[in-house]
């Protein structure tokens, strides 16, 4: 038995397991795709936690049951993501905090640890930040979706939310912080059985913005966009031709009208650091590709004579071969049209 499948019951309690050959894994942080494991016989209900591990007892995948489908042939479970719990719209003040890991971990606790409502609330849920970045995610009122808060959390800061299931412990325990590890992909070895480079385009985005003080318009500042990816109030170095727009900021109490403001046109000014979507594929266990890649790790591509920066945002692995996907855009008409309708 090289791997298997148990399934818990939404409390930890154990319900059932079968032997599967090797899944195909596919993961995709952006979209949170399905997958899909087909074993002979086995006890599962919509809703509860998938736990894949290999011989040696190395997780492989872990999940939520999304359907079941039983035939005379063996059953097909559909898997969900563990992200997956987080989405859903959720009630905030998103004045409350400019520590974006500390505004997810907020949200995430008022709304799955300490609702007022035990049915509500996730047994043995735990969370913890692993770093401290200040910054907006640009919220438009107090009402949105948690898990489109956190792929902007990774899009515009590069914060990641990771779920992992402890069944033996009985909690679900959830880390929020930015990747401190980076990797190198040499894009055109050849053992790198295919690859593939699509780069975004940025012209027509804002790249000058004059914010406004709303409880004192006298008070305004200025900044852009710079060719390096920085922003900043200096007007040399700077993208042109101009797309400008005005807003207003809110000062909070623990902090100033130029840390609001600074805050505030990073996150609507900086070019999205991840703007393109590389992906590399090589036969699994060649060792060609950085192993035990963390999603969320920076990496920098190498190809053709040019060096792309972008992010591991998801992965596939099947027996033969391993593709990673980095960056934020996506190409499969699919996923675009899930990107398009969640940024709406």
């Amino acid at each position: 038995m090289l791997y298997k499948i148990e399934i818990f019951e939404r409390d930890y309690t154990f319900r059932s397991f079968a032997p599967i050959e090797q899944p195909e894994i596919e993961y995709d942080y952006l979209t949170i795709q399905k997958t899909q494991v087909t074993c002979k016989s086995i006890t599962a209900s919509k809703g509860d936690f998938a736990h894949i591990t290999d011989s040696t007892g190395a997780v492989v995948y872990q999940g939520i049951v999304d359907d079941t489908d039983t035939k005379k042939t063996g059953v097909t479970l559909q898997l969900q993501p563990l992200l997956a719990l987080f989405d859903t719209d959720i009630y905030f003040d998103r004045t409350q905090s400019a520590r974006v890991e500390n505004f997810l971990k907020s949200a995430i606790i008022a709304n799955f640890s300490a609702s007022g409502d035990e049915e509500q609330n996730i047994s043995g849920l735990t969370v913890e930040t692993t770093s401290d970045t200040r910054g907006a995610l640009n919220l438009k009122d107090n009402i949105h979706n948690l898990y489109e808060i956190m792929v902007s959390a990774l899009t515009k800061h590069g914060i990641v939310v990771n779920v992992e299931l402890r069944p033996q412990r009985k909690q679900l325990a959830v880390t929020i912080g930015r990747q401190t590890a980076t990797a190198t992909i040499e894009a055109d070895l050849p053992a790198i059985v295919e690859k593939s480079i699509i780069i975004g385009d940025s012209y027509g985005q804002l790249n000058k913005l004059t914010l406004v003080n709303e409880d004192n318009e006298a008070e305004q500042a200025t900044y852009y966009l710079q060719q390096s990816g920085s922003v900043s109030t200096s007007n040399t170095n700077r993208i042109t031709p101009v797309f400008f727009g005005f807003d207003f900021v809110s000062v909070g109490t623990d902090e100033t009208f130029a840390g609001a403001a600074y805050a505030k046109a990073y996150d609507k000014l900086a070019a999205q650091k991840y703007d393109n979507l590389i992906e590399v594929t090589a036969e699994t266990g060649s060792g060609i590709l950085p192993p035990s890649l963390a999603l969320g790790t920076e990496i920098t591509v190498r190809s053709g004579g040019d060096v792309y920066q972008t992010i591991l945002t998801g992965y596939s692995r099947t027996e033969r071969l391993t593709t990673l996907t980095m960056g934020c855009v996506r190409a499969d008409l699919t996923k675009r049209l899930i990107l398009e309708r969640r940024n709406t």
